[in-house]
């Protein structure tokens, strides 16, 4: 009823209505007795399709939920270990790889999909992460620096911060697809 008032309100013509998109939900897309339903009832030949970024969204996150905890558990452990005068010394290997000195970012309390900025720069920062951590092994007998040394040289727990770095495309396709200006 509202969507009709404004409608109204805006002097659109059923008629003119030629698409509708939406997330999933079923108060939007359901068969019956939906916002979906009533647009193909009012609009014949309508075009109904679900939102690409929500859906894009979607086949992210499940994708996401696949990886194994030591993967979240190396983005946390990395920011850690990393105090005011290790961030100094980290410095030095990054400036022996020819790597932008960056800091290492906090992993934060959320999804996979909002973690972008920390997958990239441990992805960045990798070579530097790799040697840094053998040369804390060598001085310090710390467990925690053992893992992170450890899973920095698994090659499978690298091939999945390379995959989350291309599942992060989707965010980028999304800002696209939300882009408020036309975009060739």
């Amino acid at each position: 009823e509202l969507l009709t008032k404004s409608f109204e309100e805006y002097e659109i013509a059923f008629k003119n209505i030629i698409g509708f998109a939406s997330d999933g939900a079923s108060t939007m897309m359901g068969k019956s007795n939906s916002v979906a339903s009533r647009f193909i009832e009012q609009c014949p030949g309508i075009n109904i399709f679900k939102c690409l970024c929500h859906s894009l969204h979607l086949c992210a996150s499940n994708a996401c939920k696949k990886l194994p905890r030591s993967c979240e558990d190396l983005a946390r452990n990395i920011y850690g270990e990393f105090s005011a005068k290790r961030q100094h010394l980290f410095q030095k290997f990054q400036t022996f790889f020819e790597i932008d000195v960056h800091k290492i970012f906090r992993p934060a309390q959320t999804r996979w999909l909002s973690l972008k900025a920390v997958v990239s720069r441990i992805i960045e920062q990798w070579p530097a992460l790799e040697l840094y951590f053998r040369e804390q092994m060598l001085t310090s007998r710390l467990k925690s620096i053992e893992k992170i040394t450890q899973a920095l040289n698994n090659p499978l727990i690298k091939f999945l911060y390379l995959f989350l770095d291309f599942i992060y495309k989707f965010t980028e396709l999304n800002e696209l697809f939300q882009s408020s200006s036309v975009v060739v």
